[in-house]
């Protein structure tokens, strides 16, 4: 077989999907001419079989040679990627992930294929690592602009962030992290332009703004994130506000409630901070009692993880003399202090009106439905009837309070009927 057919079936075995023979044939045909396009197919093969070391090495001799051919400049650049940059190639290098993310910034200057994915794969390593001006650094870079908006897509079926929206979310917590209180305002302006409806985005912008001095706005911002989602997180984030502010009672009721609301999340371990914040709370207030389990919660918590045990949580534990040897386990703690979150657990309808109506629907999911009001029917769920809820039936009299909430369905905010008793 002369070069010209071996070069020619080389190029349909590729363009056929076949990549092994495709290589074997490509390999037989660059050991003879040493040609780029040769070179080139080979190491695209490679790279389709994840053979990434041989492509990575046979695109950079090709590259040595020919360092205008832009072709190998891609295949130089996947090999990089997938071989030694994303955290479960077979070599990842940790010590020159930077490195590899500059030299495929460099090889991709016109044609950006795996700029983005490089970038992002380091900043969520060093994320990982908390390495946050590393981060910082990595996304000053490149701007939002390469990486693509394209949700991830998974094999469920289900979606999930797009490259771009997951570099706004890094990039914003590192300016955050590093208390870049502008920049981490501007990033999330940007990204909110593209994606409005990204939660963490709104939360990181609005804690950026309370420690640039608008505690109030941020407070604002804060609880309007409530009417999506009533996640702990923002509860916890609220209380900082407060206690940026001086606002100790307020702080305190933010935290309990953001305890009452992880209950029954899983992963307890994650929400040490927000028992040390609640425990310094009380501590500082008075109730050296229960902020020392709060402390002794927070500590089991990370004990039982094996996480190392942060210097402000053993310092706090040491000021207060906390037992740090106890048999309790998070578990028991939480189970101790469930009943006094309850107990301080604040009225959240204190001072507002309450109205009287009659249940007007009952859906067929059999879990809510409408109330006729005074002036307009609002929705309301069973989870917020006050009492035996098989009694809930079509014209029941009902008093209940009005709460802001959001209409996913229709994407506009709503106003639901909650704390509903039988009159």
């Amino acid at each position: 077989m002369d070069i010209r057919e071996l070069q020619e079936k080389a190029k349909l075995e590729r363009q056929s999907g076949n990549h092994e023979e495709a290589a074997k044939l490509y390999k037989q045909a660059y050991e003879q001419t040493s040609d780029k396009w040769d070179g080139w197919g080979l190491a695209l093969c490679y790279n389709k079989l994840k053979n990434y070391k041989e492509a990575l090495a046979i695109s950079k001799e090709v590259y040595d040679s020919a360092p205008d051919f832009e072709y190998v400049k891609s295949t130089l650049a996947q090999a990089l990627y997938l071989g030694k940059i994303k955290k479960i190639s077979p070599d990842f290098s940790v010590e020159d992930i930077k490195k590899n993310i500059d030299t495929v910034i460099l090889l991709e200057e016109e044609r950006r294929f795996w700029t983005g994915p490089a970038l992002l794969e380091g900043m969520s390593h060093f994320a990982d690592n908390n390495e946050w001006e590393t981060v910082y650094n990595l996304s000053k870079l490149k701007d939002s602009s390469v990486f693509s908006v394209e949700p991830a897509k998974f094999k469920n079926g289900k979606k999930g962030p797009s490259d771009r929206e997951k570099w706004y979310l890094k990039a914003a917590k590192a300016c955050l992290k590093l208390e870049k209180w502008d920049e981490c305002q501007e990033i999330c302006k940007q990204g909110l332009n593209d994606f409005p409806n990204e939660v963490w985005l709104k939360r990181d912008h609005a804690l950026a703004v309370g420690y640039g001095g608008d505690v109030v706005q941020a407070i604002d911002s804060l609880n309007s994130l409530l009417k999506f989602q009533k996640d702990w997180f923002i509860y916890n984030d609220i209380a900082s506000m407060y206690t940026l502010d001086s606002k100790l009672d307020e702080a305190k009721n933010s935290l309990i409630l953001g305890c009452l609301q992880s209950l029954r999340i899983p992963n307890p371990e994650y929400r040490w901070e927000m028992y040390y914040n609640l425990g310094s709370l009380l501590v500082q207030t008075g109730d050296i009692e229960h902020g020392k389990l709060h402390f002794q919660l927070a500590y089991a918590l990370r004990n039982e993880a094996a996480w190392k045990i942060p210097d402000i949580l053993e310092e706090i534990m040491s000021k207060y003399e906390v037992e740090t040897q106890f048999e309790k386990s998070a578990k028991q703690f939480t189970k101790e202090l469930s009943s006094y979150w309850e107990n301080q657990r604040p009225d959240p309808y204190e001072g507002k009106p309450s109205f009287h109506g009659t249940v007007k629907t009952i859906l067929g999911n059999g879990k809510s439905g409408f109330i006729s009001g005074e002036e307009k029917d609002y929705y309301f769920n069973f989870n917020e009837f006050k009492g035996n809820r098989s009694l809930i039936e079509v014209r029941l009299p009902v008093t209940f309070y009005i709460e802001k909430s959001f209409d996913k369905s229709k994407g506009v905010e709503s106003e639901i009927a909650v704390n509903i008793i039988e009159k």
